[in-house]
């Protein structure tokens, strides 16, 4: 059985994330961009009242 959805967002987001960022909690909100895939994705979350962007593409 998996795991919540929201667990396996807030891992994903955590090990994405540049070490400057804060860690998310299970409390935070994240938004993925409409036009992410497989190639280039893009998201931003909001931790302790901080926005943060992670950004990939892989060409």
């Amino acid at each position: 059985m998996l795991p919540p959805l929201r667990a396996r967002v807030t891992a994903f987001v955590a090990g994405e994330r540049a070490e400057f960022q804060p860690a998310p909690d299970e409390r935070a909100r994240v938004w993925f961009f409409r036009d992410s895939g497989v190639n280039a994705w893009a998201l931003v979350y909001e931790q302790d009242g901080r926005l943060c962007l992670i950004a990939q593409e892989h060409g």
